[in-house]
C-alpha cells in the first residue's frame, strides 16, 4: 500500500487482473476493517466540588471513567468529540484522587488511559474556639487536623498556628492586644491546599477594668465634656470643686456630659474621668486641663508703604504675629511685653502699592485672632522716564515711562504738556503750539504713578536741525565762533593769536585755506577736513587734538566747535563754557567732571563704526572726545592742561572700506562747499560794513 495513504477502516478498494494480452478481469471489491486504537480521550481538571467529568474523544467513541473505588461511568462523544459525564451520587471526592478514562470506538478498539488527579477545592469546616477572657494569653480550640489556624483580633492584628494530627491547637495572643471584654475574635482554618473555612467568631468575656476613658480636649468656652470610653459604661466627671456628673458611653463608646452650671471654668483646671463597666469594673482615672480658648484680639497695623523693611504695631504681648504677603509668602514675630512687634518685610517680597497685607496674633495657647488687613500705600517714584531725541522742528516728545503714568514735560518758559503712557509705557505728547523750539532749550520731563508719586526728571536738550546744536549754559552761535586773545567773529571766523581771515578762515598758525575752507559738520580742508596739520573727518568734526567744528571751523591751535567753537589760548569762558574745565552739558554745562550730553545731535555717527588713529598737533590747552551712544547722544569731555595729541575713536558699521572712503569723500566734499559759501557771505558783509 503506498505510504501516502492512509486508511482508517470502512473504505472500499477494487482489485482487477490485467493478462499479457492487455485483457482485464472483473472488479474484485473489498472493504478495509478499522482496527486502529482510537487516541487516548483528553480530560478537563476535575475538582472536589465539581459533579460532571468533560473532554474530547473520537467523534461517536463510547467514554469510559473509572473512578478510585471502581466505579464507572460511561458517555458517548459527540460528532465533533466533546463528551461530559456526570459524576456518579455515590462518588465522594475530597482531592487527589486519580481518575482513568478511556474511548472505545464503534468497531471496539479502545483507547490507551488518559489519567487526571482531582484538585481540593473543598474548604475545611470552621474551627472551634474555647471561651475567651480579657485575661487569657491564649486561644485555642479544634480545626482539622494539619490546617493552619489564623486568629484576627479586633484592631486587625492577627496570630496564626497549626493544628496537631488530632485537629487540636493553641495560640498565644500577642503582647500588644489588650483584651478588655466585649471584643469579637474572628478564627478560621486554612487546609494545605489553600481552602480557607468560615470565621468562627468568638466574644472576650469581661473580667478586667475598662480602660481610663479618654477626654476630647475642654476649654473655658466649652459646656460639655465629651470623649471614648468601654461602650455601655458609666463616666463619671470629677470636678475642681468636687462637683460630679455622669453620663453613659454609647455603642461606639461615645459620651458626652454637660458641665454644670454652677462650674465655672476659666483655664488651667484639672478634671477627673472615669469609666465603670457593666460588670462594674472600674477604670483608671484620666486627667484633662482645662485650656484657655479665648482668642486675643486683632493686631494693630502701622501703615505699610511700598518704601518699608519692616511692619510693625502692636498685639497680646508675648503673643505670636504672623503676617502674611500677597503671594503667600509669610513672616513671623513676637510681641514684646509691652506688646510692641516689629516683623522684616523677605527681601523675596516685592510691595509695589495697594496690596492688602494680613496680620493675626496667635496666643501662647495657640488661639488666634481675627485678622488685620492692612494695605500698602505706594511711596515708590516710577523711574525717570525715558525721552527719545528731540529736535526744533518736532511737534511731538515720546518715550517710554510706567505703564499708566501720567508724563509731563516742562518747557523753558514754564509751559507744560501732559500724557498719559499706554499699558505698553510708551508715551507720545503733542508740543504746544505755543511753543517754539530754536535748539539748545533744556527739557525736563517728568512720570507720576497713579498714586502721586514723581519720577526724578529726565532733562533732554532740544537740538537743531541742521547744525550742530551748542550745549552748556550759554550754547555757542554760528555768528560768534570761539574766542581767545583775539576771538574771531562773524566777519573774522578763526581765533588764537592769529585769527583767520578772509580768504582763509580756520586758525592761526595753521590757517585753513580758500580752496578747502573747513565747514559745519566737516570742517577743515580738502583732503583732510578740520584743520591744518591734521584735519578732523566727516561726520565727526572737533578731533586732532582740538579740531574745530560748527559753522565756523576751528584751527590747530586754537579750534572752535558747535555753533561757539572753543579758541586756543583762552578756551572759553564763564557763561560760554565749552573749554577745558568746563566742557558744555546739560544740566552742568561747561565742567570736566560732569560732561553734558546732546540729544540726536546733528554730529551723529553710525553705530559701531570705527576711525582711530586720527590726531591733531595743537598748541590748544584744551582736549575735547566725542563718544556716541545708541541713543543719539553725544557726550563731550573736555580736560584742562592737556598738551598732548588726543586720539579720537569711532565705530563704523562694516559695510566695507569702500563705502566709508566714499561717505567720507562726499561728505568732505559737501562740508567744503558749505564752508565756502559761509566764507564769501561773510567777506561780502565785512566790504559793505567797511
Amino acid at each position: 500500500i503506498p505510504s501516502d495513504v492512509d486508511l482508517d477502516g470502512g473504505e472500499d478498494i477494487v482489485v482487477t487482473a490485467t493478462d499479457k494480452d492487455g485483457n482485464t478481469s472483473s472488479e474484485a471489491t473489498t472493504t478495509v476493517v478499522d482496527t486502529t486504537a482510537p487516541s487516548a480521550p483528553t480530560v478537563k481538571d476535575i475538582t472536589s466540588e465539581d459533579t460532571t467529568i468533560g473532554g474530547t474523544a473520537e467523534p461517536g467513541s463510547t467514554v469510559t471513567v473509572t473512578f478510585p473505588d471502581g466505579t464507572t461511568a460511561t458517555g458517548t462523544a459527540d460528532d465533533k468529540g466533546n463528551y461530559t459525564i456526570e459524576i456518579p451520587s455515590n462518588v465522594k471526592l475530597d482531592g487527589g484522587e486519580d481518575i482513568k478514562v478511556v474511548a472505545t470506538d464503534k468497531d471496539g478498539n479502545t483507547s490507551s488511559e488518559a489519567t487526571t488527579t482531582v484538585v481540593d477545592t473543598t474548604a475545611p469546616e470552621a474551627p472551634t474556639v474555647k471561651g475567651v477572657t480579657s485575661e487569657d494569653t491564649t486561644i485555642s480550640g479544634t480545626a482539622e487536623p494539619g490546617s493552619t489556624v489564623t486568629v484576627t483580633f479586633p484592631d486587625g492584628t492577627t496570630a496564626t498556628g497549626k493544628t496537631d494530627d488530632q485537629g487540636n491547637y493553641t495560640i498565644e495572643i500577642p503582647s500588644d492586644v489588650d483584651l478588655d471584654g466585649g471584643e469579637e475574635i474572628k478564627v478560621v482554618a486554612t487546609d494545605k491546599d489553600g481552602n480557607k473555612s468560615e470565621e468562627t467568631t468568638t466574644t472576650v468575656v469581661d473580667t478586667t477594668a475598662p480602660s481610663a476613658p479618654t477626654v476630647n480636649g475642654v476649654t473655658s468656652d466649652d459646656t460639655t465634656i465629651g470623649g471614648t470610653a468601654e461602650p455601655g459604661s458609666t463616666v463619671t466627671v470629677t470636678f475642681p470643686d468636687g462637683t460630679t456628673a455622669t453620663g453613659t458611653a454609647d455603642s461606639e463608646g461615645n459620651y458626652t456630659i454637660e458641665i454644670p452650671s454652677d462650674v465655672d471654668l476659666d483655664g488651667g483646671e484639672p478634671i477627673k474621668v472615669v469609666a465603670t463597666d457593666k460588670d462594674g469594673n472600674t477604670s483608671s482615672e484620666a486627667t484633662t486641663t482645662v485650656v484657655d480658648t479665648t482668642a486675643p484680639e486683632a493686631p494693630t497695623v502701622k501703615g505699610v508703604t511700598s518704601e518699608d523693611t519692616t511692619i510693625g504695631g502692636t498685639a497680646e504681648p508675648g503673643s505670636t504675629v504672623t503676617v502674611t504677603f500677597p503671594d503667600g509668602t509669610t513672616a513671623t514675630g513676637t510681641a514684646d511685653s509691652e506688646g510692641n512687634y516689629t516683623i522684616d518685610i523677605p527681601s523675596n517680597v516685592k510691595l509695589d502699592g495697594g496690596e492688602d497685607i494680613i496680620v493675626t496674633a496667635k496666643d501662647k495657647d495657640g488661639n488666634t485672632s481675627e485678622e488685620a488687613t492692612t494695605t500698602v500705600k505706594d511711596t515708590t517714584a516710577p523711574s525717570a522716564p525715558t525721552v527719545n531725541g528731540v529736535t526744533s522742528d518736532d511737534t511731538t516728545i515720546g518715550g517710554t515711562a510706567e505703564p499708566g503714568s501720567t508724563v509731563t514735560v516742562t518747557f523753558p518758559d514754564g509751559t507744560t504738556a501732559t500724557g498719559k503712557t499706554d499699558d505698553q509705557g510708551n508715551y507720545t505728547i503733542e508740543i504746544p503750539s505755543s511753543i517754539d523750539l530754536k535748539g539748545g532749550e533744556e527739557l525736563q520731563v517728568t512720570a507720576k504713578d497713579k498714586n502721586g508719586n514723581v519720577s526724578k526728571p529726565n532733562i533732554v536738550i532740544v537740538s537743531t536741525t541742521g547744525e550742530n546744536p551748542g550745549n552748556g549754559e550759554n550754547p555757542g552761535n554760528g555768528e560768534n565762533p570761539g574766542n581767545g586773545e583775539n576771538p574771531g567773529n562773524g566777519e573774522n571766523p578763526g581765533n588764537g593769536e592769529n585769527p583767520g581771515n578772509g580768504e582763509n578762515p580756520g586758525n592761526g598758525e595753521n590757517p585753513g585755506n580758500g580752496e578747502n575752507p573747513g565747514n559745519g559738520e566737516n570742517p577743515g580742508n580738502g583732503e583732510n577736513p578740520g584743520n591744518g596739520e591734521n584735519p578732523g573727518n566727516g561726520e565727526n568734526p572737533d578731533n586732532g587734538e582740538n579740531p574745530g567744528n560748527g559753522e565756523n571751523p576751528g584751527n590747530g591751535e586754537n579750534p572752535g566747535n558747535g555753533e561757539n567753537p572753543v579758541n586756543g589760548e583762552n578756551p572759553g569762558s564763564g557763561e560760554n563754557p565749552v573749554n577745558g574745565e568746563n566742557p558744555s552739558n546739560g544740566e552742568n554745562p561747561g565742567n570736566g567732571e560732569n560732561p553734558g550730553t546732546v540729544g540726536n545731535s546733528n554730529t551723529q555717527k553710525p553705530d559701531s563704526a570705527e576711525i582711530s588713529d586720527i590726531s591733531q598737533p595743537s598748541n590748544s590747552d584744551t582736549s575735547s572726545e566725542i563718544k556716541q551712544n545708541n541713543n543719539s547722544e553725544i557726550v563731550n569731555t573736555r580736560s584742562d592742561n592737556s598738551r598732548k595729541n588726543n586720539d579720537n575713536k569711532y565705530e563704523l558699521p562694516e559695510t566695507g572700506k569702500d563705502e566709508v572712503n566714499k561717505g567720507t569723500l562726499f561728505g568732505s566734499l559737501f562740508a567744503g562747499l558749505g564752508a565756502l559759501l559761509l566764507f564769501i557771505k561773510r567777506r561780502r558783509k565785512n566790504e559793505e560794513d567797511k
